[in-house]
């Protein structure tokens, strides 16, 4: 058979046989490999395992054992369905026994025996193929007859033959009716096989019954193989067929993986730069194809793992360009083993510096990716193109778009009718056929120098055609145009801000009203931002508390605040607990159960409020000298046009506040100033702006609305008009 290669490469080294025979060694060595071809194809048949039968006689596991014990294993799964010989399994003994020991070396039997049709640790030989078993060699075999009786039953299986196909018999329904098994076995006993046949009218000499049950008689069974019956007697039925061995070759030929390999036209630069480009077009990290094959993380892994892992990254060399790299990459101290982490380490360097590592060298910058993209193969090098040919490509794409354009004509509509798939590539006979259709004429030399310069491995790139043929105009580079107007805008927008206060104790006073109208712990906020509990904060955290605590605050007096409690000997931090205590200090007595109860019984009954809705209210604390100033001027201003007619100021402020909960919204205090009271006239913006900071309802969340009723009672009372008599 064409596997007994491997069978002699199973023997052991020396063997020898220990009796005396005339026959010569070379037959007996052929009888012993056709008595191991029988027990694969028994073993692989019925699934026996066959180490079983001798592991029991092997306690130290060396495999070894005695011969009467090798004999008796074999006998043992072999008696029922072989019948060896004792000559047989001496030829087998001695074939596998041990020399200057005397015992049997079992586990290379065993060895070839379980590895029928296949190939031991094939995962390490990607490149082997497993030798497949010849077509029907494994089907139940007919019975051998002596050569008188073979040729009385061909003479009895012609006359049936010519029976079935004069009558047009089907004669398989029949036997399959009486079949043994409850599927399909195969098997029916010898009077169903009689009795089918003179059912069909196929009776036979008692003689010739028996020999044709001899012939298709199963061998431990006793019933009749009846699908061979049939399959012999009609031509129309053909269940399994048999595969004839091929004539044996003397001298095998070198298979394609022992052929020596041309590398001489392979360039490893190329072949590196085609693998780099790849892996950065389609952003593989080829270091996962390799990290399975190397467990112990050696960085070396055999040459058939190599090739392996580059197919699973789907980059698929020729033989001679795989053994170029493996020779390259090769392992100095592991013969027939590849580098893997230098290759790898060389390809990752179209991402990013590996060698040496980046954060040793933050200076280097890694190669630009644009140095890594190559020309496509089977394209020419337009760069090293004559200038006659560039001259005749550029006349004749000036033609085409001086056509095109007095034409106004769809081009890419047209190759998109060739490229369903959208690969932007089409053959050239597809290319020509487009220009035929948009009839744009141009001869021999001019289609084969455009050809020349479009076309790869994989076709005709319109897409590039199409580029310089109609070129879109490059886009415009709006960023730069638009953070100009950006910047210009910021530049001019006009801060509507107050004046800022420059004295210290008047910003915390504002800072102290605000936290008693909108009680809170300051240094809650602040101790998030000290994460060494050492009692100051940053100048960024600092100015982010005061935001978020609602201070209104411009930011020089964040700056006059942070310089006045700038931390003496942590540069650029903030004592934050001394303006905590500091501003607290208005509503609270620190270490107040250490105090006595007369010091503390004067803070614990506060004055109580005389001044109603006007002193809750009144924000002009939170105003600068100047614009208190003008606070009052435009209250005077607003109190003598009131006065001459003794204006009702609170029914119009009522009307918008359906909820009577004394505020408005600023669009409603101006709307009703300038619609019904009139008074709008005398208020500039900027008046309306002190104002709102004057009258504003500090305890509402989001749009901020004004207590209209402590202005209309100040107005009142600038214009000395009693308030309850006048509303």
């Amino acid at each position: 058979m064409a596997y007994n290669r491997r069978i002699k490469s199973a023997a052991p080294a020396r063997s020898y046989y220990s009796y005396e025979t005339t026959t010569s060694k070379k037959d007996v060595l052929s009888d012993v490999l056709t008595t191991i071809e029988k027990i694969q194809i028994l073993c692989y048949k019925l699934g026996i395992r066959s180490n079983e039968y001798f592991i029991d006689f092997d306690k130290l596991r060396l495999g070894l054992c005695l011969e009467d014990e090798f004999k008796s294993g074999v006998d043992l799964f072999t008696r029922k369905y072989l019948h060896l010989s004792v000559k047989q399994l001496n030829d087998l003994a001695n074939f596998y026994r041990v020399p200057d020991d005397g015992r049997i070396f079992y586990k290379a039997f065993i060895d070839l025996i379980e590895n029928t049709f296949n190939i031991p640790n094939l995962d390490k030989k990607p490149t082997f193929t497993p030798q497949r078993p010849l077509q029907g060699i494994l089907q139940r075999q007919l019975n051998p007859l002596e050569p008188c009786e073979e040729a009385r039953v061909s003479r009895v299986m012609a006359e049936l033959a010519y029976r079935v196909q004069d009558r047009r018999l089907m004669v398989f329904p029949f036997f399959k009716d009486f079949d043994r098994g409850v599927c399909f076995s195969g098997n029916v006993t010898k009077n169903q096989f009689a009795r089918v046949l003179a059912i069909l009218g196929m009776s036979v000499h008692p003689e010739d019954f028996r020999l044709l049950c001899h012939k298709f008689e199963e061998q431990h069974k006793g019933d009749i193989n009846y699908p061979a019956f049939v399959q012999s007697v009609d031509y129309m039925f053909t269940l399994f067929q048999t595969e004839k061995a091929k004539p044996a070759i003397h001298k095998d030929p070198p298979l394609w993986h022992e052929l020596p390999l041309d590398t001489s036209n392979v360039n490893l630069a190329e072949v590196m730069g085609r693998i780099k480009e790849y892996c950065l077009v389609q952003s593989i990290r080829i270091t996962e194809a390799f990290k399975d094959f190397d467990g112990l993380r050696e960085y070396s892994i055999s040459n058939n793992q190599f090739r392996r892992g580059l197919m699973t990254a789907r980059i698929y060399l020729s033989n001679a360009e795989a053994e170029v790299l493996c020779n390259h990459f090769s392992d100095p101290k592991r013969n027939g083993h590849t580098l893997w982490k230098s290759f790898c380490d060389q390809i990752d360097q179209v991402f990013t510096q590996v060698i040496p590592n980046m954060e040793k060298t933050p200076l280097n910058f890694p190669t630009p990716k644009r140095e890594f993209y190559l020309p496509k193969k089977g394209g020419m090098d337009w760069r090293s193109a004559t200038v006659e040919h560039r001259t005749m490509v550029n006349q004749c794409l000036e033609r085409f778009r001086n056509y095109i354009r007095g034409r106004r004509l769809l081009v890419k509509p047209t190759f998109q009718k060739f490229d369903r798939l959208n690969h932007r590539y089409v053959s050239r006979k597809q290319f020509k056929h487009c220009l035929a259709m948009l009839d744009l004429a141009a001869t021999d030399e001019e289609m084969g120098a455009l050809e020349a310069k479009f076309s790869d491995d994989k076709g005709f790139n319109y897409f590039k055609f199409l580029e310089e043929l109609e070129p879109s105009p490059p886009p415009e580079n709006k960023y730069a145009e638009r953070m100009k107007t950006l910047n210009l805008v910021n530049s001019m927008r006009a801060k509507l801000e107050l004046e800022y206060e420059s004295n210290i104790d008047r910003l915390l006073d504002r800072m102290k009203a605000h936290l008693s109208k909108k009680p809170l712990r300051l240094v809650e906020f602040m101790k998030d931002f000290d994460h060494s509990n050492r009692g100051t904060i940053s100048k960024e955290d600092f100015k982010r508390t005061l935001d978020i605590c609602g201070f209104v605050l411009e930011e020089p007096e964040k700056e006059i605040i942070y310089n006045f409690y700038q931390s003496p000997s942590h540069p650029g931090q903030v004592e934050y607990k001394e303006l905590c205590e500091h501003l607290t200090s208005a509503f609270n007595i620190r270490h107040f159960c250490c105090r006595s109860a007369p010091a503390a019984s004067r803070n614990l009954n506060p004055r109580p409020n005389t001044t109603g809705h006007i002193t809750r209210h009144n924000n002009s604390r939170l105003l600068t000298s100047s614009a208190q100033q003008l606070f009052e001027t435009t209250m005077i201003r607003l109190a003598s046009k009131v006065l001459p007619n003794r204006m009702q100021l609170l029914p119009p402020f009522r009307d918008f506040d359906h909820a009577n909960r004394g505020t408005v919204t600023r669009e409603q205090f101006k709307r009703v100033l300038d619609e019904q009271l009139d008074l709008g006239q005398y208020i500039t913006e900027r008046e309306y702006t002190t104002i709102f900071a004057n009258f504003a309802d500090s305890s509402c969340t989001g749009e901020t609305r004004i207590v209209y009723k402590p202005f209309c009672q100040q107005l009142h009372r600038l214009a000395h008009i009693p308030f309850e008599k006048a509303n």
